[in-house]
């Protein structure tokens, strides 16, 4: 049976703007890896007050997207093809 892309596990990037504490880096390592189909993720840039993690997600950009889309404490930002967060830890 093959597989359909949207089974497919694949790479992705997700920046989450508002991060200036490793509680926060922290806290949103664990919510990444806690969305359904997500594999792995690690940092792969980060500055002051964002970080980017790369996701391994069932489902790519869409799954992710999906995955985030109930997430307490992220807004989207914009509507572009580039997964962009506000982190937002008071709620």
């Amino acid at each position: 049976r093959a597989t359909s892309l949207a089974e497919a596990d694949s790479d992705t990037r997700v920046e989450i703007d508002g991060v200036d504490s490793l509680a926060g880096y922290a806290a949103l390592d664990q919510l990444l890896q806690s969305v359904p189909g997500v594999r792995r993720s690690g940092i792969v840039a980060a500055d002051a007050h964002s970080v980017t993690f790369q996701v391994t997600v069932r489902g790519g950009t869409q799954g992710l997207e999906q995955g985030l889309s109930g997430a307490a404490h992220l807004a989207r930002v914009g509507s572009g093809p580039a997964l962009v967060y506000r982190y937002q830890p008071q709620g």
